[in-house]
C-alpha cells in the first residue's frame, strides 16, 4: 500500500465545551488528510452521535456517561 490511512483517535465528551465546534474541526481535518477516524465518546444526543458515527465510518465506541472525570477515564480505557 503506497499511502496507508493513518488512524487518528478522537475522544469527544458530552461535558466538553464547544463540542460542536470540535466535531466541525474534526470533519475539516478529515477532508484534508487521508486519516482513518476512530471516535470514543459518551455523547447520547442522537444528532451528534450520528454525525460522529458518519465521520468515523462506523468506527465509534460508546461508553457510559459518568460525570466529567470518570467519563474521560472510561474513554481512555478502550485505547
Amino acid at each position: 500500500m503506497k499511502h496507508p490511512r493513518t488512524p487518528v483517535i478522537f475522544i469527544v465528551l458530552d461535558s466538553q465545551k464547544n463540542k460542536s465546534q470540535y466535531i466541525d474541526d474534526m470533519a475539516e481535518m478529515l477532508t484534508k488528510t487521508n486519516s482513518l477516524c476512530v471516535v470514543v465518546t459518551d455523547i447520547k444526543e442522537k444528532a451528534l452521535f450520528e454525525r460522529l458515527n458518519q465521520l468515523s465510518e462506523g468506527r465509534i465506541m460508546s461508553v457510559q456517561k459518568s460525570g466529567f472525570a470518570m467519563s474521560a477515564l472510561l474513554c481512555v480505557l478502550p485505547l
